[in-house]
């Protein structure tokens, strides 16, 4: 069945350097991200605002497709089978072992997970007080097998203008800190009032989601949600 030992090597590497690119853990970027900043190269075409062509996703594309060649290329039979079967770990496998890890061997924060799709913030002027009213709804879990403790912090993305922050200023009424007992499953709900008399520019009104986060514990452990 196996008509070329060397192309299937060749294969299988391409595809684990695919699925690695495109694993997020322990931050929410991909792990080709990372990878791409550590060597000095951009992740987007367009930087300022993070928008245009993705590098990172880009070249896991492409070994995706050289690894989908080499495997095709590497069998006299059941192709077809190999390169669904192939297709497949790679889009399953990452998510699956992160969440056996988190199950299984994760503690403190490694086995925090976050529901980002459904995290908001609310920001709203009072004009009465000069104050910003702020709140936040974030969904945590805690997958790992002991109860674990953290400071979480508000990030707003870099392209926006941080001369006008919206839900970033919880963090001044800060910290805040979470404790989540395992297995719990919680909506995070922080609220608050910060006073921005003193700021030139600001918003009236704000509805933020897929909300940008840092979680860190006292070790100094810390993770990019």
């Amino acid at each position: 069945m196996i008509e070329n030992y060397r192309m299937l090597t060749a294969g299988g590497v391409c595809l684990f350097l695919s699925m690695l690119f495109g694993l997020s853990f322990p931050h929410s970027s991909p792990f080709g991200e990372l990878l791409l900043r550590a060597v000095g190269i951009p992740t987007y075409s367009n930087m300022d605002t993070e928008t245009g062509i993705h590098f990172a996703g880009l070249t896991s594309f492409f070994l995706l497709l050289a690894g989908l060649f080499f495997v095709n290329h590497s069998l006299n039979k059941y192709n077809g089978r190999a390169v669904l079967t192939a297709l497949a770990a790679v889009f399953l496998l990452p998510s699956a072992l992160v969440s056996a890890y988190q199950a299984t061997f994760a503690t403190g924060i490694y086995g925090v997970s976050y529901e980002k799709d459904w995290s908001e913030c609310l920001y709203e002027y009072v004009e009465e007080e000069q104050a910003a009213s702020i709140e936040c709804i974030i969904p945590l879990k805690n997958n790992g097998w002991g109860e674990t403790e953290f400071e979480i912090t508000f990030v707003e993305p870099s392209f926006r203008d941080q001369e006008m922050p919206t839900y970033s200023l919880l963090n001044e009424t800060g910290p805040h800190i979470i404790e989540l007992y395992p297995g719990e499953n919680r909506l995070i709900r922080i609220k608050d009032t910060v006073n921005i008399s003193a700021a030139e520019d600001f918003y009236q009104w704000s509805q933020s989601n897929y909300i940008d986060v840092n979680i860190k514990d006292d070790r100094g452990r810390e993770r990019r949600l």
